[in-house]
């Protein structure tokens, strides 16, 4: 097997936690490979190496690192009269 690039990995987990503010969600492996410009195959593997490594949580569907992680817990559905659910988060500054 081919080593790893630390900074393919650096550059995945970047892309994981950017999608992750935008969308509130992890994203798919055709998500992460057209943001990163490589093959879903070689983000799949990078994605389960830097698991091993513990660089990120990846079970195969989604990706998550500890900034993602934090993120989440902090994240609360606020119910708005007449309205939908709304995400409301006081994370890294970011607002919603």
């Amino acid at each position: 097997m081919r080593c790893k690039s630390e900074e393919t990995m650096e550059q995945i987990k970047n892309a994981v936690e950017e999608f992750y503010f935008s969308h509130y969600r992890s994203p798919s492996i055709g998500e992460l490979a057209a943001e990163v410009g490589y093959a879903k195959s070689t983000v799949h593997s990078y994605l389960w190496e830097m698991d091993r490594r513990g660089l990120l949580s990846y079970n195969g569907k989604t990706a998550e690192t500890a900034v993602t992680r934090k993120a989440n817990a902090e994240v609360v559905l606020t119910p708005v009269l007449g309205g939908h659910l709304l995400r409301t988060a006081g994370i890294r500054g970011r607002r919603l």
